[in-house]
């Protein structure tokens, strides 16, 4: 944890090849910023995890098609899941291109894992410890390569979506 505080700086905005942007255990609030989609195409890893971010997922998240994590567990968003969640289709493929190097932790299964070596293999999505209501979106079931899915402490209906679908319950 870095105690980093307030609302992302738009000045991130103008980092538009980053590859990794992970901000997580921090004390940031306000809303996840809609431009993180719009203006970072590149991203693989987005971990805004553990901070105090309020309001809904943007749908501009949906954007970011090279996407292979999503952590937004342990902050304060509610609404529903966008739709468009179903989109992102990086987490339908294995990152071939390079041999992406990096080191994160990440729920699965409810246990904290370490990756470092094998993380350009992982795809995760990770909406736990959230205040998140509606259905989830059927395009989930269309990550064929969605590994591990934070989708615990949801509301009675999320999860009997989750019962009828193809993702692995409990998470």
């Amino acid at each position: 944890m870095n105690n980093l505080s307030g609302e992302l700086s738009p000045a991130l905005q103008n980092r538009t090849v980053m590859e990794t942007l992970d901000l997580g255990e921090n004390k940031f609030s306000g809303n996840v910023p809609a431009w993180i989609g719009e203006k970072m195409p590149s991203l693989l890893v987005l971990s805004l995890k553990s901070n105090l971010f309020t309001g809904y997922i943007p749908t501009q998240l949906c954007d970011l098609s090279s996407l292979h994590i999503l952590d937004l567990a342990k902050n304060n968003l509610s609404g529903p899941v966008p739709h468009c969640i179903g989109n992102l289709s990086g987490m339908n493929s294995i990152i071939t291109r390079m041999r992406y190097e990096g080191q994160l932790w990440l729920v699965a299964k409810g246990r904290d894992m370490f990756y470092d070596q094998i993380l350009y293999l992982v795809n995760s999505i990770d909406l736990a410890s959230n205040n998140l209501s509606g259905d989830m979106p059927e395009g989930l079931t269309n990550l064929s390569r969605l590994g591990t899915s934070g989708l615990r402490h949801l509301t009675s209906r999320e999860t009997s979506f989750l019962a009828q679908s193809h993702l692995p319950w409990p998470p």
